[in-house]
């Protein structure tokens, strides 16, 4: 039977289901169990790729969300490999398959698993309470398309987005962020906020012509206390989804 599908290979890497190289045949023997037959591994495996195709399939109708649900179906199907390779102390994880029933524990767990990540990711999304809302609501609705009855997620408890206030210094743009906070690196290369770069085109990426962004350099006397904070927050309807920490004391 064919590994291929829609152009995912989940099983070209015998590593995916924590492989043991010394094996001859590893599509076969890497996972301690009947692996790619199709009464035992095959079926669940193919719901996990069908979770993260139902999350694709919302990233075409959802015009304002286009971005967000990407990044979630990405970082979702990435995450079906780091479960594989780095598995957990749980027993269920390092037991040996040896029956059906053995499979469907594996089954159950692997995919609350990859549900509760793709859950707390949504979260962590900068994003509107409203936004966020639908995007787990769009989780779920997968999750449960994709998964059997018995998988179910945790409940998560999260602080609610701050409102905006008044004390976050001085309106701004992308543009006017990106000059101010050019540096040179080691390299030579120019990179706007240069060590934390990475920060930056994490939050850029879900900015929208609608949202605002505000830069707070702190109080002169906060500085001079060695209590300074520079900070520059990304606001959406009255709510500060982002933020990124620039400069310390």
């Amino acid at each position: 039977m064919s590994a291929e599908h829609d152009g995912f290979d989940l099983y070209s890497d015998a590593r995916l289901f924590g492989s043991d190289y010394s094996n001859e045949d590893p599509f076969k023997k890497s996972t301690n169990f009947h692996a790619f037959e199709p009464q035992y591994g095959y079926p669940w495996t193919q719901n996990l790729i069908g979770f993260v195709k139902r999350l694709w399939s919302q990233y075409f109708v959802q015009s304002e969300l286009k971005t967000e649900m990407s990044i979630l179906a990405y970082k979702s199907m990435e995450h079906i490999a780091q479960i594989a390779l780095h598995p957990s102390e749980k027993s269920v994880y390092r037991k040996e398959m040896k029956c059906e029933e053995d499979v469907k524990k594996r089954e159950i767990a692997f995919c609350e698993v990859l549900w509760n990540y793709t859950v707390s990711l949504a979260h962590s999304i900068p994003a509107t309470p409203k936004e966020t809302e639908k995007m787990i609501g769009f989780v779920n609705q997968c999750a449960k398309e994709s998964f059997c009855e018995q998988v179910t997620p945790e409940e998560f408890q999260v602080s609610p987005r701050p409102k905006a206030g008044e004390n976050m210094g001085v309106k701004t743009s992308i543009e006017e962020l990106e000059q101010s906070h050019m540096v040179t690196m080691p390299s030579g290369e120019k990179l706007p906020f240069g060590y934390i770069h990475r920060q930056w085109m994490d939050l850029k990426i879900f900015i929208r012509d609608t949202d605002e962004l505000w830069a707070e350099e702190g109080e002169d006397q906060n500085w001079e206390d060695l209590a300074g904070r520079a900070e520059i927050f990304l606001v959406r309807e009255g709510y500060v989804i982002g933020k990124i920490l620039t400069r310390i004391s």
